[in-house]
């Protein structure tokens, strides 16, 4: 199984000018059988008309919506207040929603909203028809609505099996694309105590339980050689994208994570890979002197100090780093970065019945967002 992590940064390159043609050039070129991504935009709206998406953001009547169907609390829009249909189009686009969904916006006096009654910075609520398809999707997040960015991708990639999950917003999340059959996915929400809580919202770890074409010839070697392995190639993925300021923060989140798998840890019956941009360093990839420069730097940005708690801590869990594990292994201070900063904080872990298994690692530069793309191929038996 040949799988990717990255972090696309909404469609954006690392100015935060829409990247949305260069980005799929990018991803379609890794030719990978599994994609895992972090940051993802799901609304086409921007995709179509190649606007800036950080732009698009900011345009119009700045308003705050609550909707209990889509579990979003307070979630900052900028919506067009020019007439009711803009008004609806711009809400619709800026929530990733389909054309047709049906909908009612309501004040806090529960009276209906239109545009030109609309007043910036106030809170609105949502209510959603129960009979559209919306409700559907989001109960279904493996069946992605047509027309949007995830759909579109998906068709480039032919990859007819997908998963979405969002944070608070349902239009922001990660996703997991394959040419290979899902049988179950899953989605874990990732909170955080209330004195690390972010403008994001909730985390997610998104899952899928993935049917990998197995070889005659791997099987039987496996079983001749009393593997544990269940020789179904059957593969649980998990992609995730954790804190990006406090590394207390992403502990509680890779925690929670682990706990809340449906493989329910590392040591499950089935294989696991677990990737994503978890925002963390690994203290072994860098000299003394690189971790005193990094220290350095952070500290003239105003930035916490450098920590290696989280990939310690998950590690000592039976998980495995693919860099470290594949054949041409790793040298302190010879790892390349994943980031615009230089260093890696996107990872492809497996659990320990895939160890052996991992055959190559690689990062692929691209300017086309603000990560580099990490490229593993692992046996799945």
């Amino acid at each position: 199984m040949k799988i990717v992590s990255l972090n696309i940064h909404f469609w954006s390159n690392e100015e935060g000018k829409f990247a949305g043609a260069e980005l799929f050039d990018f991803i379609a070129s890794l030719d990978r059988d599994v994609y895992c991504l972090q940051e993802v935009y799901y609304s086409a709206g921007m995709l179509a008309k190649g606007t800036n998406t950080f732009d698009e953001q900011k345009r119009g009547t700045p308003v705050k919506i609550s909707c209990e169907s889509l579990h979003i609390n307070s979630l900052s829009v900028c919506v067009d207040t020019t007439s009711d249909s803009l008004l609806r189009k711009s809400l619709l686009r800026m929530l990733g929603l389909p054309k047709a969904q049906q909908y009612e916006l309501i004040d806090m006096f529960g009276i209906p909203v239109k545009a030109d009654t609309v007043s910036k910075d106030s809170e609105y609520t949502l209510q959603l028809a129960k009979d559209t398809a919306l409700v559907d999707h989001w109960a279904h997040p493996n069946q992605l609505i047509e027309g949007t960015a995830l759909s579109m991708l998906a068709k480039r990639l032919q990859c007819p099996y997908a998963v979405f999950s969002g944070t608070d917003s349902p239009n922001f999340g990660n996703c997991i694309l394959s040419k290979f059959p899902f049988t179950q996915t899953h989605t874990a929400y990732l909170p955080l105590p209330e004195s690390f809580k972010r403008d994001w919202g909730s985390r997610t770890l998104t899952s899928a339980l993935i049917e990998t074409p197995v070889r005659e010839a791997d099987r039987d070697r496996e079983r001749e050689a009393g593997s544990e392995n269940d020789c179904s190639g059957k593969v649980w993925v998990h992609c995730t994208h954790l804190d990006h300021v406090s590394e207390d923060a992403r502990m509680v989140q890779i925690k929670e994570a682990v706990e809340s798998m449906p493989s329910a840890h590392a040591h499950d019956s089935l294989p696991a890979v677990l990737v994503g941009d978890f925002n963390a360093l690994l203290r072994t990839d860098y000299t003394d002197e690189q971790w005193a420069e990094i220290k350095r730097i952070r500290g003239q940005s105003k930035w916490e100090e450098p920590k290696g708690d989280v990939l310690t801590e998950i590690l000592s869990q039976g998980w495995y780093d693919s860099c470290q594990i594949s054949p041409l292994g790793t040298v302190s201070g010879s790892v390349a970065g994943t980031c615009r900063f230089g260093t890696r904080i996107d990872y492809v872990l497996v659990s320990h019945k895939l160890l052996r298994n991992v055959r190559t690692y690689k990062i692929v530069a691209t300017e086309t967002t603000d990560h580099n793309a990490v490229c593993v191929k692992v046996d799945i038996v």
